[in-house]
């Protein structure tokens, strides 16, 4: 259920509670080019006009075709996915879903087993693709299909309309544990497995390529432990010799790199802060959070992540 107490489920079910909340009260209002939705919904398959017959079976809508407008919720942090199955024998693509989401849900274990098993995945982007494409379905005998396995593919809605669909400004991330007490190998290999820039053009399909899409940084991870939550998030204010809470400047530490498979640390000027109810400290670069974590036995559950160079003015129009 929702919202039970003391659960490590509290973080990411609030945070999807307060985006629908806000979506649902944040309406735009009347001539606005947000009050109406970014493209009207597709027309049945079979139906006249339907952009893609061969796409059968096809259901679901994103949430500003449900709701008639798009909030600053949804361009802010909505993925608009649409979700096939394309049959590697008949080649029909049927069980089409279109759906819209504020948060990746992904289990670390699977993360894991991804990253030290599965032929061809060396990046978190590549699995977490490839933990999506696992869900097999049969190839849909009702729409003409041959009824043979296969895995689904996802892609991004980008394009279309006036106001165009984008990758979200902000990119929500959420690690689900077995355990919400977990040895600390685990949470050591889990963080070795996260990456500190992100590539959404390695996870869905349908972006450009290139330079032409943005590249995502780790801005922000809420950790848990013991009923407990804390979080870690950059400050790009001047760093300092040392801080006020007497903690070492880190910029001696962030020579070391980042920890294994971390991609990226802070940058110059970049300090990772640890807010822990009315404790606020600087804990230094990137591999410093990974080592205060492991040492705490801090399990990561949400991340976020925020274009690189982008700014959000603007969303509010």
């Amino acid at each position: 259920a929702l919202f039970s107490e003391h659960e490590m489920a509290d973080a990411s079910e609030a945070l999807s509670a307060i985006f629908h909340s806000v979506h649902r009260a944040a309406v735009p209002p009347k001539g606005s080019r947000y009050a109406a939705p970014i493209t009207p919904p597709p027309p049945p398959p079979g139906a006249p006009g339907c952009p893609n017959p061969q796409s059968s079976s096809a259901s679901g809508l994103f949430l500003d075709q449900e709701c008639g407008y798009c909030s600053i919720v949804h361009r802010c942090f909505a993925l608009d996915v649409e979700e096939t199955m394309e049959c590697t024998a008949c080649r029909k693509r049927t069980r089409t879903l279109r759906y819209t989401k504020f948060l990746h849900f992904v289990p670390a274990t699977a993360l894991n087993l991804a990253r030290e098993y599965a032929e061809g995945v060396s990046t978190m982007e590549a699995a977490l693709r490839h933990i999506d494409g696992t869900d097999q379905r049969a190839c849909d005998p009702d729409a003409g299909g041959c009824g043979v396995m296969n895995g689904t593919t996802h892609a991004l809605a980008v394009g279309g309309g006036g106001n165009r669909r984008a990758p979200p400004a902000i990119f929500c991330l959420a690690l689900t544990w077995e355990s919400a007490s977990v040895e600390r190998e685990a949470i050591a290999q889990t963080l070795g497995n996260l990456s500190t820039t992100l590539d959404l053009g390695e996870m869905y399909e349908r972006l450009p390529r290139g330079d032409g899409r943005p590249r995502y940084k780790l801005r922000c991870v809420m950790c848990y432990y013991g009923e407990h939550w804390a979080a870690f998030a950059i400050s790009e204010a001047p760093a300092k010799a040392k801080s006020a809470w007497g903690v070492k400047d880190s910029s001696a530490s962030s020579s070391n790199g980042a920890a294994a498979g971390a991609g990226a640390g802070a940058g110059e000027g970049e300090r990772w802060m640890l807010f822990d109810d009315a404790t606020t400290k600087e804990v230094g670069s990137w591999s410093d959070v990974v080592a205060t974590c492991e040492k705490g036995r801090l399990q990561p559950c949400v991340l976020f992540y925020q274009p690189e160079g982008a700014e959000l003015a603007g969303l509010n129009e």
